[in-house]
């Protein structure tokens, strides 16, 4: 499975864990809803930047 199906669920799960909706999430980033919306589904790439910031707010470690 390549890293971009796993990080969308994986995003997913630590964003639904925290209680957030998608509009809380991507308010909170300063992202596009629907961007993402894309990368949760695996749809669409993550830049590193995007990931360091869904990183940084949900607390993940890596």
């Amino acid at each position: 499975m390549s890293t971009n199906l796993r990080f969308g669920p994986e995003l997913r799960r630590l964003r639904l864990e925290a209680g957030l909706s998608l509009t809380e999430f991507s308010v909170a980033l300063t992202y596009d809803k629907g961007h993402l919306s894309k990368v949760e589904r695996g749809e669409r790439s993550t830049s590193p930047d995007l990931a360091r910031r869904c990183d940084a707010f949900l607390g993940a470690n890596g």
